[in-house]
């Protein structure tokens, strides 16, 4: 929409690994105005988990997955007006878990939709 190259073409997914640093836009799959899912494989300290998991853009728009006060999280910053965040319930435990969250796109047009989003442990 933007003009922008895409640099993962026609790709539904992609992995990325523990280290890897500035995505950019076109680095990572487009998730506007459509379903997606975000899995990591996480394992957690003794201390309570804190800090980013994976995150793209920045102050005027973008995602993250993270955990605060040992619970996993995703915040999605609408162009810097608006800041939608999900948290899960509960800490969880030290240790190695999956954690998934799950956008479901349901339309209405280019930024229009509020979606409904899962998180699963």
């Amino acid at each position: 929409m933007a003009g922008r190259i895409d640099l993962l073409g026609d790709r539904a997914s992609v992995t990325y690994r523990a280290g890897m640093r500035r995505f950019t836009e076109e680095t990572t799959l487009n998730v506007k105005n459509r379903s997606h899912s975000i899995t990591a494989d996480v394992d957690l300290p003794e201390t309570t988990a804190e800090g980013v998991i994976i995150a793209q853009g920045g102050r005027f728009g973008g995602w993250t997955l993270y955990f605060t006060e040992g619970r996993p999280a995703y915040a999605y910053n609408y162009f810097g007006m608006n800041l939608y965040t999900v948290r899960g319930g509960e800490p969880l435990a030290p240790g190695r878990h999956e954690v998934r969250l799950a956008f479901d796109y349901d339309g209405g047009g280019l930024g229009k939709s509020p979606g409904t989003s899962r998180s699963t442990r």
